[in-house]
């Protein structure tokens, strides 16, 4: 009987109750909320919308049967963290839920938002995530004008005002800024709040008229949001008033172009397509020589009595003035297109066709031998334009077709070093005044040094020139080129006519300014015998040759 009355006693006890009877309370029964459906409302923003922040309803279906909801609990990609008293829930078993919160919009990758409720035990429910698309709305520029869009060189002293009229579209109804860009890099920047999606800006600003060509102007707009159009550009076209020439005209409408010309103290001599050799003793009066070869020559240089003209796999050497030339040996599959001499070296330079590898030879012997040379630029050195010897120092000149150019020197030949590199403009002539070296470039740059290892940059006066050559008589050095690369590479006519050259007697102080014949390009030049020749084509791309002469 007693261990009856034991085993009813641990019955009553398991069972919850207290040996006295049936009425023990239960243990409480865990009920975590659940949340489902979550939307938010907006559930995207613009950039910076609301100052950077706007507000947000979330909107999501729970259940909880503890009927004991607390706080809803929102986290979000920034780093803020937020807790709501939620009370009007607090005795449902289920419903929908509508919080309200700030949400930023200053960051234009948007924001996820995660959410979830906590009830009065502390027990958390699941997680729901959402995101607030954040739209980026730039400005956009649809329309632009400048009223002129053209004037003369040095028209209003120097500088005239232009107006620029601006047609835009901005859906975020918060522009800022206007900004302009000139042709010498200066921006100007005017504070312009506007709080439409559509208008017109017309705004005055002032240009230089000093540089001849077609200048790039750009224009672009900056929303409160540092939202950036894109960058429109339109070209200021600045006329040269041309004056009569001092050039004549000698030889036109050859059936080849011209590339280079020298003088070798007694002759003129002109290289060019095809082989075409032509001497003159004056400039003036002018003789076809065969050269014996079909291929295309590209330059030419003279010392003493030797000349050398060199091309594709190319070598010609002449100790009479150009009247009768040799084949020498000839370094194989490259396109010569630049030749310097001195005492006791011949130094040629060139590209691998279609590859544009840049390589270097020497030779000791007057071209019966070859020997490559290091180049210390790697393997893309740039288009070899040309080479120049004096006082001990050889200098090479190269253009990355029209601009990244690069001059390099060596006191041998054999080893060579970058002395400097001009990302915007291709290095094409090198002439000596009697006191610097000079180098002419694209873009209408010139560059000088006394040394031949420290370089400066002068300002060019004329836009969209490339100067590819250049002679010096003892007093005043001469620079000239054609169109620039941008038009030539496009096989198009510029919108004016080029002044191709520039000329001065104060060692590039100061320069003037003269064409030669409408758009002729001058890819050749020397002095001698009391004249300047200039050999070239009657267009850049026309393939008919021309020469050119001026006292």
């Amino acid at each position: 009987m007693r261990s009856l009355l034991f085993l009813l006693t641990l019955f009553l006890t398991a069972c919850g109750g207290n040996g006295a009877g049936f009425d023990v309370a239960p243990e409480p029964v865990q009920h975590a909320p659940e949340i489902s459906n979550l939307k938010l409302s907006p559930d995207s923003a613009l950039h910076m919308a609301g100052g950077g922040s706007v507000q947000v309803t979330a909107e999501f279906a729970f259940i909880d049967l503890g009927r004991d909801i607390q706080t809803l609990h929102v986290r979000m990609s920034d780093g803020t963290d937020l807790s709501i008293p939620v009370s009007k829930s607090a005795n449902s078993v289920s419903g929908t839920l509508n919080e309200t919160f700030d949400v930023t919009t200053a960051n234009g990758y948007g924001c996820t938002i995660e959410i979830w409720l906590v009830d009065k035990a502390g027990q958390s429910s699941n997680h729901l995530f959402a995101v607030l698309s954040i739209i980026r709305h730039a400005p956009e520029i649809s329309n632009l004008q400048l009223s002129p869009d053209s004037a003369l060189y040095r028209e209003g002293n120097g500088s005239i005002v232009v107006t620029a009229e601006i047609t835009f579209r901005d859906a975020g109804r918060d522009l800022q800024t206007l900004w302009i860009q000139l042709p010498d890099g200066t921006s100007i920047e005017f504070d312009e709040p506007i709080a439409t999606e559509t208008g017109t800006l017309t705004k005055d600003f002032t240009i230089s008229t000093e540089t001849v060509g077609a200048l790039a102007v750009e224009f672009w707009l900056v929303d409160k949001a540092g939202e950036s159009s894109t960058h429109h550009s339109t070209e200021f076209i600045v006329t040269w008033n041309a004056q009569s020439s001092d050039w004549s005209s000698r030889l036109s409408g050859l059936p080849y172009a011209l590339h280079d010309v020298i003088w070798d103290g007694s002759a003129f001599v002109a290289v060019g397509d095809s082989g075409a050799v032509l001497t003159s003793a004056d400039g003036i009066d002018w003789v076809t020589r065969l050269s014996g070869i079909d291929a295309d020559l590209n330059a030419v240089a003279a010392y003493g009595s030797d000349i050398f003209a060199v091309g594709f796999e190319t070598v010609l050497h002449s100790t009479d003035h150009g009247a009768t030339w040799v084949a020498k040996a000839a370094p194989a599959y490259i396109v010569l297109s630049a030749v310097a001499i001195n005492s006791s070296h011949v130094v040629v330079a060139g590209n691998v066709p279609d590859l544009f590898g840049s390589l270097i030879y020497i030779s000791a012997d007057r071209g019966d031998t070859w020997q490559d040379t290091s180049i210390n630029c790697g393997y893309f050195c740039g288009l070899f334009a040309d080479l120049y010897y004096r006082d001990g120092l050889f200098i090479a000149a190269t253009t990355g077709f029209g601009s990244g150019g690069r001059a390099m020197v060596s006191s041998d030949a054999a080893v060579w070093t970058v002395i400097f590199y001009d990302e915007g403009a291709g290095l094409f002539a090198i002439v000596h005044d009697g006191s610097q070296y000079v180098v002419s470039g694209g873009n209408g740059a010139v560059f000088k040094s006394f040394d031949g290892l420290n370089w400066t940059k002068t300002h060019p006066l004329v836009a969209d020139v490339d100067y590819l050559s250049g002679a010096w008589n003892g007093s005043k050095l001469v620079l000239a080129g054609g169109y620039s690369w941008r038009y030539y590479s496009r096989r198009v006519v510029p919108p004016l006519e080029v002044p191709v050259g520039i000329s001065s007697t104060d060692g590039g102080v100061t320069w003037e300014v003269f064409n030669i014949d409408g758009n002729y390009q001058s890819s050749g030049m020397a002095f001698g015998n009391g004249r300047f020749v200039s050999v070239g084509q009657s267009a850049p791309v026309s393939g008919e040759g021309a020469i050119y002469t001026a006292d």
